[in-house]
């Protein structure tokens, strides 16, 4: 176990034996960051006893993909407070989906910057800072959301996961007294339906993609109402909070058998075309459909509430048009457009 004392905390790296495991050592020392460098979960968990650390990089090239998301997984359990940093140079994003799955915090695609680098290490620092709250938040939400799982499956053993109505019922019993929240997440599946049916998607891809929009906001119960209801702007810290509630969705789905297939969607729905979003700052194409129709569905339903006079929504229309290619994925704007253009009106079904 190696260990190279800085100013800044400490920083465990599992595996850096490989181009990019030095090329991380390298500008954590520039950045004055103390590093220490296991090759197992024991000297890791020793390392944390004696000397502490403030969170984990694990090399998954060094590592290889089983063996590194095995060790993430391992490293995990034994450290359930401390944030995981998953470096990788696979291409796709399988791998990077399947580590936050087992309970890594952050993932950087090679080449990875000094600043992509010194970003990841403060949201993981500031990750750790604020884990205890989330935790809790996110252990309540997941407990009355398995809860209300029973009903959920019941209403649907007839009339299957397409059922609107067992779905609705479910997540505005979820939403409680939240009755603004509940008429956005509503309207914004509505508009995601609209959008994918005028792409041409298939018709098992549209529902799926209303219901992911149903739901891509349920991971801010997670988030303390304080945080949630603050006046003032949100300091560092609270901003970070805020961003792991894509994870908390994602770990909710993951853990409840028909919410599976929208995990990713869920996980991804503030990704940016232009990859200024997050959680892994994706681009393009390699953001998941569903996720990109989202994006636009529901920013049309924040410049255009449904009370919108005709000046708003030409205004929202034109926003809309001002992000395609950086925000948003143009293909989705224009769909959207040709919708407006054609004058049909489609009935919403998820």
């Amino acid at each position: 176990m190696t260990v190279i004392q800085g100013q800044k905390p400490n920083i465990l790296i599992i595996g850096s034996e490989t181009t990019l495991g030095r090329h991380v050592r390298e500008a954590l020392a520039r950045q004055e960051y103390r590093y220490t460098c296991a090759a197992s979960v024991e000297e890791a968990v020793s390392a944390n006893r004696h000397l502490g650390v403030d969170a984990a990089l694990v090399d998954m090239a060094s590592l290889g993909a089983p063996a590194g998301l095995s060790l993430a997984a391992s490293l995990r359990r034994a450290l359930s407070h401390l944030p995981i940093v998953v470096l990788t140079s696979a291409p796709g994003v399988a791998i990077a989906f399947e580590a936050m799955r087992l309970g890594a915090t952050d993932c950087l695609r090679a080449p990875v910057s000094p600043t992509d680098l010194r970003e990841a290490v403060e949201r993981a620092v500031r990750w750790r800072r604020s884990a205890a709250g989330r935790a809790g938040a996110l252990d309540r939400l997941a407990r009355e959301m398995s809860s209300r799982t029973n009903a959920l499956v019941s209403a649907c053993a007839e009339s299957g996961m397409g059922s609107s109505v067992a779905l609705e019922e479910w997540v505005s019993a979820l939403y409680g007294r939240d009755r603004w929240m509940w008429d956005h997440v509503r309207r914004v599946a509505d508009l995601s339906v609209l959008i994918a049916t005028t792409m041409g998607a298939d018709p098992r891809v549209v529902a799926e993609i209303g219901r992911a929009a149903l739901l891509h906001d349920v991971g801010r119960l997670a988030i303390p109402a304080g945080v949630i209801q603050k006046p003032a702007p949100l300091t560092r810290d609270e901003q970070t909070l805020m961003r792991t509630h894509v994870q908390a969705s994602y770990e909710v789905a993951m853990s409840l058998p028909f919410l599976e297939p929208l995990a990713v969607t869920l996980f991804t729905v503030r990704e940016r075309y232009d990859g200024s979003g997050y959680p892994l700052g994706l681009t393009g194409d390699s953001i998941p459909f569903g996720a990109r129709v989202i994006a636009v569905a529901e920013a049309l339903d924040s410049l255009s509430p449904e009370d919108a006079d005709e000046t708003s929504v030409a205004e929202a229309n034109a926003g809309l048009v001002q992000g395609a290619g950086t925000l948003f994925d143009p293909s989705v704007v224009r769909a959207w457009l040709r919708y407006l253009d054609s004058g049909v009106r489609r009935s919403a079904c998820y």
